[in-house]
């Protein structure tokens, strides 16, 4: 049964939302993948993935669409990003940029992280919406689309204000997502704490 909130003469369901998974990662890998391909299933369209103590030291982060468990899809990613900070304040051609046909969405904005042993971790923020119906009942658009903020301390602006977003148009890639590097066949990821939420979204 629904949960609903009501002031006495008008009744609103609640939709808070649920985990649909969680982890942490404390040793180096290659990659970390988030699953919500069975929340699709479910009717769930609309998902925030929260990530803590992101560590990739040299490299940069992406967040790549995934076909299935193992297949990554390689292009298709279009968008923009900026990173601005302590090192550069500025908004401009200079701590903002595209990508266009990109394997996955660079979460980093295309920077190389510069923790400093540790110190200044990345946290951000990732929305991802994949509906499960198209938006006119007859055409489907390009999903999934992601958009992001967070903090990190990433090369050339140091301790920065990170924001991006974008679409993915290959319409394949609905199983989940992965968190990996520029340099996704070697263990790159020192650590990362996180927690995927789902939403249904009138899907």
């Amino acid at each position: 049964m629904a949960l609903y909130v009501t002031d006495g003469s008008t009744a609103r369901t609640t939709d808070p939302g649920i985990i649909w998974g969680q982890g942490n990662v404390q040793s180096a890998t290659a990659y970390v993948n988030f699953e919500y391909g069975t929340a699709r299933t479910a009717g769930y369209g609309l998902f925030c993935l929260h990530l803590s103590n992101l560590d990739v030291s040299g490299y940069q982060a992406r967040l790549t669409p995934l076909q299935n468990s193992s297949t990554v899809e390689t292009d298709g990613c279009y968008g923009g990003i900026f990173a601005h900070g302590e090192g550069d304040a500025d908004l401009d051609a200079g701590t903002s940029g595209n990508f266009n046909n990109y394997r996955g969405f660079p979460l980093t904005a295309k920077r190389t992280g510069e923790e400093a042993g540790n110190n200044y971790l990345g946290h951000y923020t990732i929305w991802i919406s994949d509906p499960t119906v198209p938006p006119t009942g007859t055409d489907w658009a390009s999903y999934p689309n992601v958009w992001w903020q967070g903090t990190h301390r990433l090369s050339t602006v140091y301790a920065a204000n990170v924001s991006g977003g974008g679409t993915n148009n290959q319409w394949t890639s609905h199983w989940g997502m992965r968190l990996e590097s520029n340099d996704p066949s070697n263990n790159r990821i020192q650590s990362v704490t996180w927690k995927l939420m789902a939403y249904k979204n009138g899907t």
